[in-house]
């Protein structure tokens, strides 16, 4: 185990990375990393200071999807005609830009949210209220697994980059069923474990690609811890502080379930789902450099036609992409 231990860690220095305690990703001041809620910038600040980097984060999400909307993952489906007016519920709010950015796009009737961390309620409630517009917004702290709402509640249900976070996807996908009416939808978007650039969600240690495909969740679970110890106390903000609980497959930053495409479909047909429609989205079509450079986007679309064998479509698939009907 050892040896392959080393082996991993040498893959991981392939590629490299560290984060920084920046403005990333984003058209105006924020971060879009939770982890800096563990920062001492954000920990020792006074409250109006806490306000004003919760404000910065959730509009940090709101231009993120601007830039890259989530209607790019359903480009046969107008997402605004079949949402407006509806009551739609984004699970997993986080901080809540992207849940104001679906509901102006959209023209949503009520827009609600619902997340783990009371900070993140807190400011998606913050940015939500700055908005000049008559859009009605409820953000909840909850558990995807426990919906705090009661059936038959919501339109559509939103969940992008959500399923490979929680912790039983089986009673996840129930609880949406049950709060959807009928006929209702879901839309989801999410990486499987086996997307080769991330899936892995080791990234404030290594950017090598592939890596899960190669070793298995105990080894690299071990590596990276290795080296985050090996950065000593400067690496205190996004060191994996968070219960080595059993249903994390992997640890980095707050743990991924390590779900695939074939074990996301058995969940939804145990689910009680009378439909389930899988989009194949080539690896890289929606992607950052897919957005600027559309010539890329174009060039991805020739690894559809491999999407259709389904083992392909694992480890070739930017995002599981689906539509599930209630």
């Amino acid at each position: 185990m050892d040896f392959k231990v080393k082996l991993a860690k040498i893959s991981m220095k392939l590629f490299p990375s560290i984060p920084e305690y920046t403005v990333r990703g984003c058209k105006r001041e924020g971060s879009l990393l939770s982890e800096a809620l563990n920062h001492r910038n954000f920990l020792d600040a006074d409250e109006a200071k806490k306000n004003r980097i919760l404000f910065g984060m959730a509009q940090a999400h709101y231009w993120n999807d601007q830039r890259k909307p989530i209607d790019l993952f359903y480009p046969n489906i107008s997402l605004k005609k079949v949402l407006q007016g509806k009551t739609v519920l984004d699970l997993g709010s986080w901080c809540g830009g992207e849940s104001v950015s679906f509901a102006e796009r959209w023209n949503v009737q009520a827009m609600h949210g619902i997340d783990t961390d009371s900070r993140f309620i807190k400011a998606a409630s913050m940015f939500s209220a700055s908005r000049k517009n008559q859009l009605r917004y409820q953000f909840t702290l909850g558990v995807s697994e426990a919906l705090p709402y009661r059936r038959h509640t919501f339109d559509a249900i939103i969940a992008r980059d959500v399923f490979e976070h929680v912790a039983s996807l089986v009673k996840t996908l129930r609880e949406c069923k049950r709060t959807l009416k009928p006929k209702g939808k879901l839309f989801t978007v999410f990486p499987s474990y086996y997307f080769p650039f991330g899936g892995a969600h080791l990234d404030f240690v290594t950017k090598t690609p592939c890596i899960q495909w190669f070793f298995d969740a105990e080894t690299l679970n071990r590596a990276y811890d290795q080296i985050l110890d090996s950065r000593g106390p400067e690496a205190y903000w996004y060191k994996n502080a968070s219960a080595k609980l059993p249903w994390k497959k992997l640890g980095g930053g707050i743990g991924v379930n390590g779900t695939t495409l074939r074990e996301f479909k058995t969940a939804a047909k145990q689910s009680g789902f009378t439909e389930l429609t899988i989009f194949p989205t080539p690896l890289l079509s929606v992607s950052d450099i897919s957005v600027s450079h559309p010539k890329v986007k174009l060039t991805c679309q020739l690894l559809k036609p491999l999407l259709k064998n389904e083992l392909l479509q694992e480890y070739l698939s930017h995002r599981i992409v689906a539509l599930l009907i209630a």
